[in-house]
């Protein structure tokens, strides 16, 4: 196997791991950020007060058991803003995973 071939390999592994690592940090920001600015503020989801909320998406509000809405919000406003969430989350991942953490890749190699 000839060393550039190796290099590009590397390389694309190195991009993935850092993608990986982003995703997972990005994730907890969101889990955080959803409990802490929308839970309980958008919406009063009387089974389960917590960001994790986040990760199971659609189960906010069920108002058969009590559950409200903040007035002005809708099913529909909260989707729209979790979707920003995911958005701006990948958005950054890439931002951050595409940027150079360490000067050079030759001593890897």
């Amino acid at each position: 196997m000839n060393k550039g071939f190796r290099v590009v390999i590397l390389r694309i592994l190195i991009s993935l791991a850092k993608l990986s690592i982003v995703a997972f940090a990005m994730l907890i920001v969101c889990i955080v950020a959803w409990g802490e600015f929308v839970v309980g503020r958008v919406y009063q989801n009387m089974d389960n007060l917590s960001g994790l909320d986040f990760v199971d998406p659609g189960s906010w509000v069920y108002f058969e058991d009590g559950d409200t809405l903040s007035p002005g919000w809708t099913i529909a406003r909260l989707w729209a803003l979790w979707w920003g969430f995911v958005l701006v989350s990948l958005f950054v991942s890439f931002l951050l995973a595409s940027m150079r953490w360490r000067r050079g890749i030759q001593h890897f190699v």
